[in-house]
């Protein structure tokens, strides 16, 4: 898995010198599931990439609802398997979403969490 960061300005441009963030640096996903369940909202099945997809956005969703702009995924299992034994990662997927995606008003994930 190869991981080029998208560029922005908006934490150059907003945050020219030291401040502080409101960080969680120890957040849990699905992957590790002995820890943390599913959201009820989604499929049962997080080895389907459309579950994962939709999971990773809620993930995000809530973090930024929650005001934090620096969030440290901490998965004790970096993935799990699906039947053909082809890695699965919640947290990569979460990355990849950060990275790209875009939450429901339009503005990408990297402007609202800076790391």
């Amino acid at each position: 898995m190869e991981f080029v960061r998208t560029a922005t300005d908006k934490w150059r441009n907003e945050i020219p010198g030291a401040r502080w963030f409101k960080g969680d640096l120890q957040v849990h996903t699905i992957d590790d599931r002995r820890i943390v369940d599913l959201p009820s909202e989604l499929p049962s099945d997080p080895r389907n990439p459309e579950t994962l997809r939709r999971y990773a956005r809620l993930f995000l969703q809530s973090v930024v609802r929650s005001g934090v702009q620096v969030v440290g995924l901490t998965p004790h299992s970096p993935f799990f398997y699906d039947d053909s034994r082809t890695r699965i990662s919640a947290v990569w997927r979460i990355v990849e979403e950060w990275n790209s995606g875009e939450d429901d008003d339009g503005n990408p994930f990297r402007d609202k969490i800076f790391a």
